[in-house]
């Protein structure tokens, strides 16, 4: 998955949070033996917090600092399902605000973003 924001929060009135369940979603499929691997921008601390979380838990995570942002939302699932839009794994994001999502179930279209997302992660 490629994600501009990603919160996982440790303060404890935002244990139960919407970011939080998807982040510990991640770390049961890594450990019911799915690959997952995450790809983060550096913009925000919050994103390094979550990345040191997720390694701790045997996720490998790339954090691409570039001029500009790495701004995706985008989820590749066993090389069919496709998840892209506007919402970033945040409470904001998952509990306030007004995101749009598209779910793609079509294998040529999970391959074309496969390729770009191994070109991020070369």
């Amino acid at each position: 998955m490629v994600m501009f924001s990603m919160n996982y929060e440790t303060r404890p009135e935002y244990s139960s949070s919407p970011a939080n369940s998807l982040v510990h979603e991640l770390v049961s499929a890594r450990n019911r033996g799915v690959d997952v691997y995450v790809v983060m921008d550096d913009w925000y601390d919050h994103n390094k917090r979550t990345a040191r979380y997720l390694e701790k838990n045997n996720i490998p995570v790339k954090i691409i600092q570039m001029d500009g942002s790495t701004h995706d939302k985008l989820i590749i699932i066993d090389g069919r399902i496709v998840v892209v839009g506007s919402t970033n794994w945040s409470y904001h994001s998952l509990a306030k605000n007004h995101e749009a999502d598209v779910v793609i179930n079509n294998q040529k279209i999970a391959s074309d973003f496969e390729s770009y997302f191994h070109k991020l992660t070369s």
